[in-house]
């Protein structure tokens, strides 16, 4: 039997970003978590930083694998950062998560 895989990535932080811009870190997020990474460096014209998977969180009633990154922008001082949140639900509707976790923390 083959499962389909479905998802929902939440981002939070990153308005000095293009839409383009955060859609590919979002995209760059959920490759890392399908490809069980964790660690990846992002880069563009304006900005280059790491994304690095953390603990399992929760946002409300969803919960999955938090990642973060502090990225340099050109144009801004400091660094900038973003948290993901990728949750997966397979195609019956049961949550499922790879690997092994602590108790999980209220994400915010």
């Amino acid at each position: 039997m083959t499962l389909s895989r479905f998802g929902i990535t939440f981002l939070r932080g990153g308005s000095e970003l293009s839409e383009d811009e955060r859609s590919d870190l979002l995209h760059a997020a959920t490759a890392m978590y399908l490809s069980d990474l964790s660690q990846r460096d992002v880069t563009s014209d304006r900005f280059a930083g790491r994304i690095t998977a953390g603990k399992y969180q929760n946002l409300g009633s969803f919960g999955g694998q938090h990642f973060s990154t502090a990225l340099e922008l050109n144009g801004y001082t400091g660094k900038l950062r973003l948290d993901f949140l990728v949750t997966e639900v397979l195609a019956n509707g049961a949550f499922t998560f790879t690997g092994q976790y602590e108790q999980p923390e209220v994400w915010n």
